[in-house]
């Protein structure tokens, strides 16, 4: 696997972490996740940039009036330089000062991914949030929909000044956590199927030694918002509180017992 390629599932988690800090709980709205009541409230706001991070054909079949796509698999997941993320951005509409958020269907991994992009080029994380629930809820809730195309943004002026390194972990400290569970807890987004090796997203099936699987889908609710940081028997809360606690040990074990997917193993990536 090219070091170049990063996994969108990956993203996923790390934006979970952010999700969860208590730190953040001043964000857009109130917290990073916003309800389809606060959106629907400020919609119309020049200082809002809507961004939809559906798959265009579902984009085109119905989005919230406004929203802007941006289409993760048009552009796949490589990693490109800052300054050519600068660009995409401001291609987005995203500019300093607005505050940007994303959703998608709801209960996947799209949203998240964008936004782990934007935190982690620097962003103001006060000004990124979340549609909880996703297009799902907003349709739940009442809110409109449009199949009308949007019109291109104009150009944002988002400037890539400096990144957050520690939102992402290296191959070298990764490796490190794969080969020592007892002092690290590896978590992984993979479905069932992809860790167990019934389904290959790369050229071999399987997973990483000591990975413990993690599906998106433990993360959400039935209406496909969040589960609560409270809630008793959600999973994302238990094991994201340890981490950023520094506490892994601790970490692996509660993600063990909160979350009924949640297994550590030692099956290992076999060739294809």
């Amino acid at each position: 696997m090219s070091k170049g390629l990063i996994h969108p599932l990956s993203a996923f988690l790390a934006s979970v972490l952010v999700l969860a800090q208590p730190a953040l709980a001043v964000e857009v709205g109130g917290r990073p996740l916003v309800n389809a009541q606060w959106l629907s409230r400020n919609l119309s706001r020049e200082d809002v940039l809507v961004i939809d991070a559906s798959p265009a054909r579902l984009h085109a079949a119905g989005h919230i009036p406004g929203a802007v796509n941006v289409d993760i698999f048009s552009f796949g997941g490589r990693e490109i330089s800052p300054a050519e993320m600068e660009k995409r951005f401001q291609s987005w509409g995203v500019s300093a000062g607005k505050k940007v958020i994303f959703y998608d269907q709801g209960g996947t991994y799209l949203a998240t991914n964008l936004f782990h992009d934007l935190y982690y080029h620097g962003f103001p994380v006060e000004n990124l949030g979340v549609l909880d629930g996703g297009l799902a809820k907003w349709k739940a809730e009442g809110g409109a929909v449009t199949k009308d195309p949007t019109s291109a943004p104009k150009a944002g002026d988002y400037r890539v000044t400096n990144l957050r390194p520690e939102a992402r972990v290296q191959l070298a400290e990764f490796l490190v956590a794969s080969g020592d569970p007892a002092n690290h807890a590896l978590l992984e987004a993979l479905d069932p199927a992809q860790h167990f090796g019934g389904a290959k997203f790369f050229d071999r099936a399987g997973h990483v030694p000591n990975a413990i699987m993690s599906p998106t889908a433990d993360y959400f609710n039935a209406d496909k918002t969040f589960k609560s940081p409270g809630r008793s028997g959600g999973c994302w809360p238990t094991w994201a509180s340890a981490l950023a606690s520094r506490s892994t040990r601790t970490a692996a074990a509660a993600s063990r017992r909160a979350c009924p997917s949640s297994r550590r193993s030692s099956w290992r990536i076999t060739p294809g």
